[in-house]
């Protein structure tokens, strides 16, 4: 492996802090001086496919096992550094080959990255000694700095292009030494230097919600309306649904008529997402997802009321809420009262009429 020792390397720096798999691989290669295509070839040669797929989504058990190996770092380190670490706490089952709800696709065509999916604030990358890429910045909902409070960033401000790092060193081959991380690998624009826009928040509540969708994704439980939920999932679950209720079906409202534009905020008309032919809540680029999270959490503070006060007019069955899912499922994840349940099922069906109290019946 010329010069590279088959067991511990010599140098082995660590995975930082909440720091993503590919990040730590690029820090790896440099702090060795190599370029990152051409370590891993001389690693691993042909053996272990990396950088033709979504590495951080669907590295195999063979790769963090070398890794751990060389590094002497602990195997459950290293899989923490993958977005399957977020399995049972943020969705339910991890599948690296399919849409996984609120992991953001890398749209990988051959080698080459068509989708905005690694998201960046540039305060973090600016801050600290080593500039690296969280490993939550790839979670939909994650679309506000957590740190810093401004509108996290899923492409270059120069040229557009997606966030693709270990690319940075490719088509530059007379060029010897690494490529900074925090540099584009498209115009080799700074990623650090770039200006950042802060959006005020509904009210304090959902400012205070937006802190714990990290927060609860980090720990792998939550808490709402003075519940403890024992998995975070059954929060995000519940937010996952009612992001696509607010934007509704294609091709089903218009601009003025759709859901999301009956809520009481006009201010956010500038953010709302465009329509077209995207029924995916992840088909949404960062601006647009920001406002539609925020909306949710709003719903999300008085639920099921707020819900109900714009699926009525909208004509929106509860249904198309729920998306399938089965009514007790839901009524366990929402942890919703009896009373609150049979007004939902109401308008499911459609019905209007007096739905009796819980105490009555």
């Amino acid at each position: 492996m010329r010069g590279i020792s088959p067991d511990l390397w010599t140098i082995h720096p660590h995975p930082l802090n909440g720091e993503i798999l590919s990040s730590w691989m690029v820090r790896l290669a440099h702090a060795y001086g190599y370029k990152v295509q051409t370590f891993y070839n001389l690693v691993f040669g042909r053996r272990i496919e990396i950088w033709n797929r979504d590495i951080d989504r669907s590295a195999s058990i063979e790769l963090l096992e070398a890794l751990a190996r060389h590094t002497g770092t602990p195997f459950e380190v290293v899989k923490a550094t993958t977005l399957a670490a977020y399995e049972g706490s943020v969705f339910d089952y991890h599948d690296p080959n399919r849409y996984t709800h609120w992991v953001l696709p890398a749209g990988i065509y051959h080698r080459k990255r068509r989708r905005f999916s690694m998201q960046y604030c540039s305060v973090c990358l600016a801050i600290g000694e080593i500039p690296y890429f969280r490993r939550f910045w790839r979670l939909g909902f994650i679309t506000r700095c957590p740190e810093h409070g401004n509108l996290l960033k899923d492409c270059c401000s120069t040229c557009g292009a997606p966030v693709v790092f270990h690319r940075a060193e490719l088509g530059r081959r007379w060029e010897t030494a690494p490529v900074s991380i925090r540099l584009c690998w498209k115009c080799r624009a700074d990623l650090a230097h770039e200006t950042v826009e802060v959006r005020e928040p509904i009210d304090w509540k959902t400012s205070v919600a937006r802190k714990n969708l990290w927060l609860f994704a980090e720990l792998g439980w939550g808490f709402a309306e003075k519940r403890t939920l024992q998995y975070a999932r059954l929060y995000f679950e519940p937010l996952w649904m009612i992001c696509h209720a607010l934007l509704g079906k294609p091709g089903r409202w218009n601009a003025s008529t759709r859901p999301i534009a009956a809520l009481p905020f006009p201010e956010f008309e500038n953010y709302l997402p465009r329509l077209g032919r995207r029924a995916h809540m992840l088909d949404y680029r960062i601006a647009d997802r920001d406002a539609v999270i925020e909306l949710a959490l709003w719903v999300l503070e008085d639920f099921p009321s707020r819900l109900m006060a714009f699926a009525k007019p909208m004509r929106i069955c509860f249904s198309h809420f729920a998306n399938g899912r089965e009514e007790k499922d839901i009524s366990g994840w929402l942890e919703l009262s009896a009373e609150k349940w049979r007004i939902a099922t109401a308008i499911s069906r459609k019905r209007v009429q007096e739905v009796p109290s819980a105490s009555s019946s």
